[in-house]
């Protein structure tokens, strides 16, 4: 799915907010190979961020919660003693080792991001490009049910032309 892309601003340098349904966002800043590939300017520029001092590509996925908040983790009960991890990669530009990053910077890149994303979603651009989304997430999954009821249809059908062969026997 092509999903809309919208260049943002943070005081660590420029990322995509990327929403994929109303409860999903993807915050991009960069993959080690397209900050290589998209050079130091232009309107694809996206990452890296440069937390303390430090240029980090960035992909952050945030989830809605039920009470409303955007979360760096999926809602779910429990965790890890209570504990959820953050669905985050970060590593150093050049560097595939994606534990390259300090706590420090780790730390200050989700809180700015979830700070900018909530701040984006309650404006109204932000409804839109997360209602919009939702539309083609649900239409995508519709897409993806009729795709296999029809392999369903299909299995059936061959399925009766064998007992059909087997009965005429």
């Amino acid at each position: 799915m092509d999903y809309q892309r919208i260049r943002t601003e943070s005081k660590f340098g420029a990322f995509w907010i990327v929403p994929t349904s109303a409860t999903h966002i993807h915050c991009d800043a960069g993959s080690n190979l397209n900050v290589a590939e998209e050079g130091p300017a232009g309107n694809l520029r996206h990452g890296p961020l440069t937390v303390n001092g430090v240029a980090y590509a960035v992909s952050l996925h945030l989830h809605r919660h039920s009470d409303g908040t955007w979360q760096p983790h999926e809602e779910t009960a429990g965790g890890i003693n209570g504990y959820h991890p953050p669905d985050i990669y970060m590593s150093r530009v050049g560097s595939f080792d994606h534990n390259s990053w300090t706590q420090s910077a780790r730390t200050k890149a989700i809180a700015e991001l979830l700070s900018v994303v909530s701040a984006w979603t309650a404006t109204k651009d932000g409804a839109k490009a997360l209602a919009k989304a939702e539309r083609e997430h649900r239409a995508a999954e519709i897409e993806k049910r009729n795709e296999e009821v029809a392999k369903l249809r299909g299995q059936v059908a061959t399925l009766e032309a064998e007992i059909k062969t087997i009965m005429e026997q």
